[in-house]
């Protein structure tokens, strides 16, 4: 059995005796047992360091940091640095929380795979009675959020950060951190991105998280300097933001929602200020709401049509059982696509019975169509009909795919809107001017990623974006590609793009490996191909001359250097001036190898 994943609960210390121990008494009971609890003494000036060196007595995996002063955002960035969990939560040491917090809340991330899952069921505690606090999350609700509309209400409703756990591979691969302020918005910084980065977010209400209400809060504190922190903090998350690979329409709501949380928050600090600070704080809310105002304004210029983002698959009788698992690690993209489509033959499901797992992913995004059977063509064909101004990215119905598939694809389309992007793509080889064999092409670990050519071969199974109008109209032409390659696919979009002036491109961070689904290759349409792939390219190139034309002009400009090949013929050269082993050898051999790596 598989061992429970170790969560960190990191609790930033100062001047706390008087609640500390109550606190730590909340994570002792906790029903999950393998917990890492790390305090950081904040340069307390009380009993607080006495009192958590007294507990570690009745806690062995009670871990206790010490700091000079300087504030809980500096502490907690030190717990999540020395932190040994897979997961990580963050504790008030005035607060407290349920004693299935962290076995309520894990279990649902588990189940979910989301990067954060949070409960809504925050109660402010006044000491003699219990009052319920909003964080935009749903009330009375177990599930997942996706929306952006959904990440737009937790933002505009609160910045509190410990009512959540969080994957910390999450937070490091996306540097999430605290900035070393003390100021009341110090944990947006840290929490604004996280709810726009996450993969998703998963809620609960059956778990709760107490925040004690006293006069010593930071959030109670009369303030002054500090409160400029305020515009700075948010004027960082609008900058980090604003830097996201997103669409116009996506990229307006996240920073119009940042304009508008900085407007809460400055409302809430300027009642607590001093007096004679007042005029100073409302010229400097003035200045930095009319920058972000400014910046929101310019995208409005900036504006285009910016196309949605489709997803676009198929699958049949054999393969259905296991498509909710494609569907799923689609759900949890980085970048997240418009809408998901399914595409099903009702010819191979007359009673359009499909597994239960399938039919309760449908929503808004996630989509059943049904069509002709077209066999493996369903997978672009019908998506081109109804979606033609749209990008559509297809996948195969084997593969779970990484989370940042989309990303990947798509911020290689924004860099090149005119060109079909692929993970996974063969060099086409030509030989005095006609092709090679299939199986004499070039594999992907073979050669470097290049600019875009007629001469890179998409293939499907680790996705390909298609941006709007880039195939030639014969594309539909259904008996035309059932008489040249009916069942090359992947042959004819090729055809089809080069047909249509549009060039291929494998991004340079393009996905390597992907996870194929236990048993999906028994039936593999590759396994087929791989006898019939130069009989249809033949027909293809036969039907259609101009495409051996385009090869042969694009293989002068475009084929990329064999490294290898040259770093051979210079090592021969190398071995006939200069002895090998010798100090001069070595240097050159060096250096033209860091050159051509």
């Amino acid at each position: 059995m598989k061992e429970k994943p170790l969560v960190s609960i990191i609790i930033p210390v100062y001047n706390s005796a008087p609640f500390i121990e109550r606190c730590l008494e909340s994570v002792l009971l906790q029903d999950y047992e393998n917990l890492e609890i790390i305090c950081i003494d904040d340069g307390s000036t009380d009993k607080s360091l006495e009192l958590l060196k007294a507990l570690k007595e009745r806690a062995p995996n009670l871990v206790i940091l010490e700091q000079d002063n300087k504030g809980p955002g500096a502490a907690r960035n030190l717990g999540l640095d020395k932190s040994s969990g897979e997961f990580v939560c963050f504790l008030d040491s005035d607060d407290r929380i349920s004693e299935n917090f962290i076995s309520e809340l894990l279990c649902l991330a588990l189940r979910t795979r989301s990067d954060i899952a949070a409960t809504s069921s925050v109660l402010l505690d006044y000491g003699n009675y219990l009052k319920e606090k909003d964080v935009g999350l749903p009330k009375n609700f177990v599930g997942e959020l996706f929306s952006l509309e959904d990440r737009a209400k937790i933002v505009r409703t609160t910045g509190v950060s410990c009512n959540k756990l969080y994957k910390k591979s999450f937070l490091q691969s996306n540097n999430i951190f605290y900035l070393t302020l003390n100021s009341p918005s110090e944990d947006n910084y840290f929490s604004i991105p996280a709810i726009f980065l996450a993969n998703q977010i998963a809620v609960t209400f059956k778990c709760s998280y107490f925040y004690l209400q006293h006069s010593s809060s930071i959030t109670k504190k009369i303030i002054s300097y500090q409160s400029l922190d305020t515009f700075l903090i948010y004027s960082l998350i609008f900058q980090r933001m604003s830097l996201l690979p997103l669409r116009w329409d996506a990229r307006k709501i996240i920073l119009k929602t940042i304009s508008e949380r900085l407007e809460i928050d400055a409302s809430y600090v300027e009642k607590k200020l001093e007096n004679n600070f007042l005029p100073y704080f409302k010229k400097q809310r003035e200045l930095t709401l009319r920058s972000l105002a400014n910046s929101i304004q310019l995208v409005n210029k900036q504006k285009q049509r910016e196309p949605q983002i489709i997803i676009s698959l198929t699958s049949y009788p054999k393969r259905i059982k296991t498509v909710d698992r494609v569907v799923n690690s689609i759900l949890h993209q980085t970048v997240k696509p418009d809408k998901i489509i399914l595409w099903l033959a009702q010819e191979e499901f007359p009673d359009k019975v499909i597994p239960e797992e399938i039919e309760r992913l449908q929503n808004n995004i996630f989509q059943i169509r049904w069509c002709d059977n077209l066999r493996s063509y369903k997978k672009l064909i019908p998506a081109l009909i109804d979606f033609p101004e749209e990008i559509i990215i297809t996948v195969d119905d084997d593969v779970i795919y990484p989370p940042n598939l989309i990303e990947v694809l798509y911020r290689s389309y924004l860099r090149e809107r005119e060109t079909i992007h692929c993970n996974r793509c063969h060099w086409i080889r030509l030989k005095e001017g006609k092709l090679l064999s299939y199986q004499a092409w070039k594999q992907q670990h073979e050669f470097k990623a290049s600019n875009a050519s007629y001469l890179n071969f998409l293939t499907g199974l680790g996705g390909v974006l298609y941006p709007p109008h880039c195939l030639d109209k014969k594309v539909f032409d259904r008996s035309l590609y059932e008489r040249l390659c009916p069942t090359g696919d992947d042959i004819w979009f090729w055809a089809m793009a080069v047909m249509n002036g549009t060039k291929i491109k494998r991004p340079k961070e393009s996905i390597r490996t992907f996870e194929f689904i236990e048993g999906s290759q028994d039936s593999s349409l590759w396994d087929l191909n791989k006898f019939r792939n130069d009989s249809q390219l033949s027909a293809v190139m036969n039907e259609f001359p101009i495409l051996q034309n385009r090869l042969i002009r694009d293989k002068i400009t475009t084929e990329p250097l064999d490294t290898n090949k040259l770093l051979l013929r210079i090592k021969r050269i190398l071995l006939k001036i200069f002895p090998r082993g010798s100090k001069t050898y070595i240097f050159l051999r060096t250096v033209y190898t860091y050159i051509f790596k």
